[in-house]
């Protein structure tokens, strides 16, 4: 579960609800292996953001891994 999360929230950290976070993805698919797309949007969305925004933190908290055949390789 997303007990890692929880626990941010439950020491105040500024952060967006499991609610949103969930309602935010979804419909979104992702494949396994690293996502050039994503690492291209947030280096764009970084360019507008102010200094003091920059401090972040990119978390996934958990993930399930299933024996699958990647069909890129």
């Amino acid at each position: 579960g997303p007990s890692g999360y929880e626990s941010l929230l439950d020491q105040g950290f500024p952060l967006p609800s499991l609610k949103t976070l969930y309602r935010k993805n979804e419909g979104i698919s992702f494949e396994s292996g690293i996502s050039n797309d994503i690492f291209e949007f947030l280096t764009f969305k970084i360019i507008t953001f102010r200094e003091k925004d920059k401090n972040c933190v990119l978390l996934r908290d958990e993930m399930v891994i299933k024996k699958s055949k990647d069909k890129r390789l």
